[in-house]
């Protein structure tokens, strides 16, 4: 099933679709003293990467249910930039969701 995207969506949608690829490198790279755990950070960024670019639907749900998670843990920490961008990274991900529109759905 293919869906569109228009304006600040299409943004919003490469920008996930850019944080996710860096969090693809820099999580492997951040955990290399844990492998284990590293690929499997590697594998969840690279799937919800995957995700984005083909614009599934749930994807967008896993990426808001994940950032919320990040943001919560980060604002009970004095890390409140991180909490922010957690928080900005789940409203992205909710308006790209909301705006995906099918293509057959649409008026000719």
């Amino acid at each position: 099933m293919k869906y569109r995207l228009t304006g600040t969506a299409r943004m919003l949608n490469w920008l996930l679709a850019a944080s996710l690829a860096a969090s693809c490198i820099a999580g492997v790279v951040m955990l290399r003293g844990n492998p284990a755990f590293a690929a499997f950070v590697g594998a969840l960024a690279a799937l919800l990467l995957v995700g984005v670019l083909l614009r599934w639907p749930v994807a967008y749900i896993a990426i808001a249910t994940l950032s919320f998670f990040g943001a919560a843990a980060a604002l009970r920490r004095p890390d409140f930039l991180i909490g922010v961008i957690n928080l900005l990274a789940m409203i992205a991900a909710l308006f790209v969701r909301s705006r995906l529109a099918r293509v057959d759905s649409l008026p000719a």
